[in-house]
């Protein structure tokens, strides 16, 4: 029996876990890889830190897919990937062949250089880590001394965070709770169109968050413009990903970034065995945005071309010769939801009309019912009915 490794709790193997469920594979062995039982959904974590969702809501239960999917859960962190021999090495040093890989580990924080001062930056991701650390962050502030919450990025992650943060740093003018943005001279969200960070400024400013034109260099020792690590002080990295160390030495085919390269049936473009998809991999021609609207729209073409390629290798055929598969093309316009946090959201899409491009930006409370009602029923799909 062939064995299908999914190592990752992404949102592509979420989708594919799903399509387990309601088409079972019994002529394959699946396993799935984890450092962690539950996978937090991203779009849904701001509104946890406002206290708008409980952290269970904003999880899906990893173990438990598993076990409805009838795929065996592992519960450890890849260490060592060797493509050509086909195995998989842990951190507890245990191996695992495959005769099928799909990868979906998400990104890691890009840390460059030493930190001066270890553990003074929490990374958002992984989520589970940084979701223990505001906790005990939140846990230990004393509500009659300011706060400081220093976050070093300047995408939709790190604003939505920052803003999310207002409502439990309520700015008063006799305690100055301070949010500062360090993010970069091109500013918060320079990958979108002017309506959208017009918008995003005027909500920064409403909610007295400060921004700095600024990166933060993390090979150097802490700037004394930024708040000293101490107990009402709080630093955040949402930064730039990258991907996993271990990739380098996989022989996998990789771009000049370290990204898995896959084409458009998310097939590694060297190893026809190896499927990757979400923030860990990029197409030679195709750009791909680092986002989990489409890691969740690839998942169900990931599942189909992976369980085709298992019953082509059944058989005989090369998964090379498979004229079967189903393409994944990313569409040209998303639409982007933006929480406030204040029970709004902005709406960013764009419409491509042949020689003309038209970028809509709307911000309004049923903007942000739009974006619950999306998120909440998302996760519904992944709980046991």
């Amino acid at each position: 029996m062939k064995h299908l490794a999914l190592v990752g709790g992404g949102h592509a193997h979420v989708i594919m876990l799903e399509q387990l469920i309601i088409k079972p594979c019994p002529d394959l062995k699946i396993s799935l890889i984890s450092p962690t039982k539950k996978q937090a959904y991203s779009g849904m974590l701001p509104g946890w830190i406002n206290n708008t969702y409980m952290l269970e809501t904003c999880q899906i239960d990893l173990q438990d897919l598993c076990l409805r999917a009838g795929v065996r859960f592992i519960l450890g962190k890849l260490k060592q990937l060797n493509a050509q021999q086909q195995q998989l090495v842990l951190h507890d040093e245990s191996a695992l062949d495959y005769d099928l890989l799909s990868l979906a580990i998400g990104s890691q924080p890009n840390l460059v250089g030493d930190i001066a001062v270890p553990n003074t930056w929490v990374a958002v991701k992984p989520f589970d880590a940084f979701t223990q650390s505001w906790q005990t962050w939140q846990q230990q502030l004393n509500p009659k001394l300011p706060a400081t919450l220093t976050i070093a990025g300047g995408g939709a992650g790190a604003v939505e965070i920052a803003l999310a943060a207002r409502h439990v740093m309520p700015y008063q003018a006799k305690l100055d709770h301070q949010i500062i943005i360090y993010a970069g001279p091109n500013g918060v969200m320079s990958g979108f169109n002017s309506k959208v960070r017009h918008l995003i400024m005027r909500q920064l400013k409403k909610a007295h968050i400060t921004l700095v034109h600024e990166y933060i260099d993390f090979s150097q020792p802490m700037p004394a413009s930024v708040a000293q690590p101490g107990p009402q002080n709080f630093h955040l990295r949402v930064s730039t990903a990258k991907p996993a160390l271990y990739f380098g030495a996989s022989e996998l085919a990789l771009d000049a970034d370290g990204f898995v390269l896959v084409d458009e049936f998310q097939r590694s473009v060297s190893h026809p065995n190896v499927f990757a998809a979400g923030d860990i991999c990029s197409r030679p021609s195709t750009p791909l945005q680092r986002s989990g609207v489409h890691a969740i729209r690839a998942g169900k073409a990931l599942a189909y071309n992976i369980l085709v390629s298992a019953k082509g290798s059944e058989s005989g055929s090369s998964p090379n010769s498979l004229t079967t598969l189903q393409a994944y093309w990313p569409r040209r316009n998303n639409l982007y939801l933006i929480s406030c946090a204040d029970q709004s959201a902005i709406a960013s899409y764009g419409v491509n009309l042949g020689l003309f491009n038209m970028n809509i930006a709307l911000h309004g409370r049923w903007v942000w019912r739009l974006k619950n009602y999306i998120d909440v029923n998302f996760m519904k799909r992944f709980k046991a009915k």
